[in-house]
């Protein structure tokens, strides 16, 4: 439960309690890699990090909605390295590099279920 719409960004069940005639919904791992993707792309300045420039969410979308359409039968590891390409690719359009990709994705990743280990107290940072 959460009025934060970064939390579009995992898989599961979600209710929004500022938004209650939606009800609660179910967000599939594609969805919610979808989601992240975007904001990888997009950046969020409310939570300080800058994603990629030029690109908002009218730009974002068909860069990425066509390859989540395409992909929405396959396997989750498939989907999301489909949606990484082409974000590197946009990320290289504009004379960034792939490492600057990766930075953003881990400012827009919210830890998921594996990413942190709780006998160590370490993040897990994710890796393409």
């Amino acid at each position: 439960m959460s009025i934060d719409k970064d939390t579009q960004t995992l898989p599961g069940r979600l209710y929004n309690p500022g938004k209650p005639d939606i009800g609660t919904r179910t967000i599939s791992q594609h969805q919610a890699d979808l989601y992240w993707m975007m904001q990888t792309l997009t950046g969020d300045t409310t939570d300080n990090y800058s994603g990629c420039p030029g690109i908002g969410p009218k730009r974002a979308d068909p860069i990425l909605q066509p390859i989540h359409e395409a992909l929405l039968d396959a396997p989750p590891e498939e989907h999301l390295a489909a949606l990484w390409a082409a974000v590197v690719t946009t990320y290289e359009s504009k004379g960034l590099t792939s490492d600057d990709a990766l930075v953003q994705a881990r400012c827009a990743r919210i830890l998921r279920d594996g990413d942190y280990d709780f006998k160590t107290g370490k993040v897990n940072l994710w890796a393409p």
